[in-house]
């Protein structure tokens, strides 16, 4: 018994001594995020923000607002948004709650970067070990080869790219637990079957399995799909080795853990079936949520891209950057560089242990996933390769034209993580084959060529103004502009301020954006001129307190001079003339919406409207077959309304009606404008046409 307590003790030692190295390592190679845990986050101070929101988000829901953080009404107002498809990794916000209250957001944020950077490279350690230890390797040169190859794994190029703002990617801890346990799990059942052809799956190590299962999907989806995709490719594996290793008990024997693994699966889908069902239901009657093919096809991995060096490099990276500006997708998402190193160690395992079963197993897995990340059309060098005029087809292609939802993922790159996981697993098969002194040679190349210190920082830097209105007791809303497109750094600010924002960041497009529907924020919004006509500068006060706004934010640092800047200033002019500042420093213009005096009808795009394009050079929206207007009234209320389209288009067919009844219509005589009659009391019109319209007037009178 004293010798089972002693060796307990050790291998507890022997691991957290393991933890201590890969935390030390992320120190080094996060650097300087260590040495600024509580003021700055790593990362490119673009998507880190949003995640940073998140973590604030889901303690403030919980803790203040005694709320779930799938809901907010503090972005987006006065109707809020669904953050259902939110990238929220919630394992992270939840687990980080006593950091982030007793030490800070920024500190719960680092918190959970050396989280998943050390046990990332732990897990994979583990698997590591687990692999070599069925090839008889155990001792100092497994434990070293291990480690390397964790090393390889948690601080792969492909895992410093996303630790620049994509939290849910860098989290990738419990992906290798979950592949490890599964193997165990069916690994364990295997050894019984010798002694006990009747032996059942070990319940223990299922049950462990299904406890990451259910980590991973906390944390990401795509991961929780790559972790469905991994099942489907063991219970393949085992299913052929089964059917020609027990040929007397094929029957028997295969339905056990096909049977065992569904029902792991099913019940973490059942765990997670009030986020699954309504997910589901979202996506089959909308679309917002997907992204176009051709952004499947833009975020795909090139081929090149795993072999090319990391532009985060503190050496070659300014050197190989414009090779990178060749491929489709931002640094993030392509850079998925293997390592020179760990490609040969991987090719030397491939020959070393070819006729091995478990190694062919892990072969097949780095090309199952690297196929994958090559998504639906082969790309090379930054070009998509055809035949003819025919882009070269790949088998993602096939899942996503058989597969329900999976097209709701965009980045298919990320495949590249399962392919890190099998190259660290196989560099570690090959660097047991060597000398400690060679493992240290080695393993010193790889940290060299994965290197990217000093790594690139944010600074939580929040302006003053921001800080002043956080201890007005006031609820209101914060027009922050720019907001030609939704930029992140306003989530940072909202941390402070604690007051609604206008628009918003967010990980999918919101379908109920009122601001691109809204005259004066729609101009707000395109820089341009739109479909509604209306006074901006009568109307402006009326839509801005209708959305709660106070203070309108110009933050200059966010649009360096040019058209983004003259427009921006150009529009907000046209809306608030002659208003001054209530605050101006060398980096925001602030004013307040005046006062309402008198209140201003206008017209809000309902559904059935396409975005903003333009018609024979003038703003238009496709109005599909049935589209809807809003009737927002004021204190004279709207008695005419007029539409307006261009030739070769026509009205001639167009009815309008209100709550079911048809509206008196008078078109003119090229069939191009129609002016209708609006009843008291009514708040909302349905257009009817024949086909989709491109409309070019919006009035009302």
């Amino acid at each position: 018994m004293t010798d089972r307590h002693s060796q307990t003790r050790s291998l507890a030692n022997s691991q957290i001594v393991t933890l201590a190295l890969y935390f030390l390592a992320t120190a080094v190679m996060t650097f300087p995020t260590i040495a600024r845990f509580s003021t700055a986050i790593p990362g490119d101070g673009f998507d880190g923000w949003q995640n940073y929101w998140n973590q604030w988000w889901i303690k403030d829901a919980i803790l203040n607002r005694h709320t779930t953080f799938f809901f907010t009404d503090i972005l987006y107002p006065p109707d809020g948004v669904n953050l259902i498809f939110q990238t929220f990794n919630f394992f992270n916000g939840l687990w980080t709650l006593p950091i982030q209250l007793n030490f800070g957001l920024t500190a719960a944020y680092n918190a959970v970067v050396f989280f998943h950077f050390t046990l990332a490279g732990f897990g994979v350690y583990l698997l590591a070990r687990c692999t070599l230890a069925q090839f008889g390797y155990t001792g100092r040169r497994a434990a070293v080869a291990a480690f390397i190859g964790g090393a390889i794994f948690t601080f792969s190029p492909f895992h410093m790219a996303h630790l620049l703002g994509h939290m849910q990617v860098f989290s990738l801890t419990w992906n290798a637990f979950y592949v490890l346990w599964v193997l165990r799990t069916l690994n364990n059942w295997r050894l019984q079957l010798a002694s006990n052809p009747a032996a059942a799956i070990p319940k223990r190590d299922l049950a462990l399995s299904g406890l990451f299962l259910a980590f991973v999907t906390a944390i990401d989806w795509y991961q929780t799909l790559y972790m469905v995709l991994f099942t489907a490719l063991i219970i393949l594996w085992l299913l052929w080795r089964l059917y020609f290793d027990y040929p007397d008990l094929r029957r028997t024997l295969l339905w056990k853990p096909v049977v065992a693994l569904a029902v792991m699966g099913i019940s973490v889908g059942v765990l997670f079936s009030p986020l699954i069902v309504p997910m589901a239901r979202e996506a089959a009657t909308a679309d917002y949520m997907r992204p176009s093919f051709a952004e499947n096809v833009e975020l795909s991995a090139d081929v090149l891209a795993f072999i090319t060096p990391s532009e985060l490099h503190p050496l070659w990276g300014k050197a190989i950057a414009p090779f990178y500006r060749q491929f489709s997708a931002s640094t993030s998402e392509q850079l998925i560089f293997v390592g020179i190193v760990p490609l040969l160690l991987t090719f030397f395992a491939a020959v070393r242990y070819r006729r091995k079963k478990l190694a062919q197993f892990w072969l097949w897995f780095v090309a199952v996933f690297f196929v994958l990340a090559l998504g639906p059309y082969l790309h090379i060098g930054g070009k998509t390769i055809a035949i003819g005029d025919s882009p070269v087809p790949m088998p993602y292609l096939a899942l996503y034209k058989t597969v329900p939802f999976i097209g709701i993922s965009r980045s298919l790159s990320r495949y590249a993580l399962m392919v890190m996981m099998g190259v660290g697993v196989l560099s570690a098969l090959a660097l047991v084959r060597f000398r400690f002194r060679w493992q240290m040679v080695l393993g010193a190349l790889i940290a060299f060529e994965f290197a990217a210190i000093p790594y690139p920082m944010s600074t939580v830097d929040t302006p003053d103004f921001f800080r002043q209105i956080a201890a007005e007791p006031d609820s209101y809303t914060i027009a922050y502009l720019p907001m030609n497109w939704d930029r992140p750094a306003p989530l940072l600010y909202q941390t402070v301020h604690r007051k609604k924002l206008l628009t918003a960041y967010i990980s999918r497009e919101n379908p109920n954006d009122l601001s691109w529907r809204t005259p004066v924020l729609q101009e707000w919004r395109t820089l341009k001129p739109d479909i509604i006509r209306a006074d901006l500068a009568a109307l402006a006060p009326t839509v801005l307190h209708d959305f709660g706004v106070k203070y309108i934010v110009l933050d200059y640092f966010q649009m360096p001079p040019g058209p983004e800047r003259d427009g921006t200033e150009r529009w907000v002019s046209a809306a608030l003339p002659n208003l001054p500042p209530v605050f101006r420093d060398d980096r925001l213009t602030v004013y307040q919406t005046p006062p309402l005096s008198v209140r201003q009808s206008y017209l809000q795009l309902g559904d059935g409207w396409g975005k903003r394009t333009e018609f024979g050079g003038q703003a238009a929206h496709i109005a599909e077959k049935t589209a809807t207007l809003r009737i927002v009234a004021g204190d004279m209320p709207p008695t005419q309304l007029t539409i307006g389209t261009a030739a070769p288009h026509s009205l001639a067919n167009l009815t309008v009606s209100a709550a079911g009844d048809a509206l008196p219509l008078t078109l003119s005589a090229d069939g191009t404008q129609a002016t209708i009659t609006l009843p008291n009391g009514i708040s909302a019109v349905q257009l009817h046409l024949l086909a989709p319209t491109p409309i070019l007037l919006l009035e009302i009178n």
